[in-house]
């Protein structure tokens, strides 16, 4: 079996990189390439991911092996838990309308199951996903979008004013409106390379590596930053270890969307807008 430095070595040449090109992607010399290709030093094991993203492999593949790789899913949670939404919305809707026929208000005759059965088909296909629903009410909001998705929020304690004065949630929303720390987040999810070097993301994105830009990234928390000595040099190496809350990221920037995509088209909607001012 071929040594880790054989393999980078053949690696490297298949993609017709120089050893100074795939030194220039880390952020190390080319005489640590050199090295590792020769024997003389292995290269660090926080480096294994990049190198193995670079050459579009597996790690297993710098050691001249492969193994197999399976994931545990649980099926049609998404679609259950969005049936139950709105479930929970026609239901609503559904006794509101009961009760206006018990105050003799008068109102069509339809039984809860036929009401839902509507209420959800108006939902998904109406008017190509853009009708939408929501009860608002003074302590919570419940909203749901088929082409979007729900959205529960419960009112913080000091009233709905006091998020917008929050300075934590504040410097969220500065970072992200970053673009080059965007174009960072996404090189990541697009290529699901989770691990890497200021120096390679900077290349893959086409951006410029700034002391700045590595502040944000190491300020987001999202990832776990190392330090590692390579000829005297410190390279600072990257790995995604926020990815269970990175969600929070997406939901931020689809509600986002969601909001300058917004047209008052409601199949149903409960509450006023005073609920802000309580």
């Amino acid at each position: 079996m071929k040594s880790i430095g054989e393999n980078i070595a053949a690696l490297r040449k298949k993609k017709n990189m120089t050893q100074e090109a795939l030194a220039a992607e880390i952020g190390v010399s080319a005489q640590a390439v050199s090295k590792w290709e020769n024997g003389t030093n292995l290269p660090d094991i926080q480096l294994l991911p990049i190198l193995a993203d670079i050459f579009g492999v597996s790690i297993d593949t710098l050691y001249g092996r492969e193994k197999s790789r399976s994931e545990l899913e649980i099926p049609g949670v998404f679609e259950e838990c969005c049936e139950a939404v709105m479930n929970t919305i026609g239901t609503a809707f559904y006794n509101s309308m009961r009760y206006n026929l018990e105050q003799g208000i008068e109102v069509p005759a339809i039984d809860v199951d036929d009401y839902l059965k509507r209420y959800k088909a108006e939902m998904k296909y109406g008017y190509d996903g853009v009708l939408r629903s929501a009860i608002v009410q003074k302590e919570n909001v419940l909203y749901y979008h088929q082409k979007f998705g729900g959205l529960l929020l419960r009112r913080p304690e000091g009233g709905w004013g006091s998020i917008l004065e929050d300075e934590a949630a504040a410097k969220i929303v500065n970072l992200l409106a970053d673009s080059d720390f965007r174009m960072v987040l996404a090189e990541v999810l697009k290529s699901k390379k989770d691990t890497f070097t200021a120096s390679s993301i900077c290349r893959r994105c086409g951006i410029e590596l700034t002391m700045e830009l590595e502040e944000k990234l190491a300020e987001s928390e999202l990832f776990m930053i190392r330090k590692v000595e390579i000829d005297d040099r410190e390279v600072s190496v990257y790995d995604l270890f926020g990815a269970d809350k990175m969600f929070l990221v997406l939901g931020i920037f689809l509600l986002s969307k969601e909001f300058s995509e917004f047209r008052s088209s409601y199949y149903n909607y409960s509450g006023t807008t005073d609920y802000i001012y309580e």
